[in-house]
């Protein structure tokens, strides 16, 4: 990872994110308040982390789900298809070369 110019928290976040991302390429169930746990940071840091993330096309960040005004589903952290390989799971390294 280091060649894509990360920030100390941007590398933190990220690294979390591949590490909790387990079942098949393209799925995720790491929110933002996952990563601020794992990570130490506070959510509002995760949150502008995962914007500067966003910016440089690395992760996208879905929509959170409304349920009669609550959140039901917290918005959902994915890695971008492009940066699959970063993941250490081979069966992830090869969907990206599809």
């Amino acid at each position: 990872m280091k060649n894509l110019n990360l920030t100390d928290k941007e590398q933190s976040v990220l690294t979390n994110l591949i590490d909790n991302l387990y079942a098949e390429p393209g799925f995720s169930d790491v929110c933002a308040e996952d990563l601020s746990e794992l990570t130490g940071l506070n959510k509002n840091a995760v949150g502008g982390v995962l914007t500067s993330l966003q910016a440089k096309g690395i992760v996208w960040v879905s929509e959170p789900e409304y349920w009669q005004g609550r959140i039901e589903i917290p918005a959902i952290v994915y890695l971008c298809q492009k940066y699959y390989y970063l993941h250490p799971d081979k069966y992830w390294q090869e969907e990206c070369t599809e």
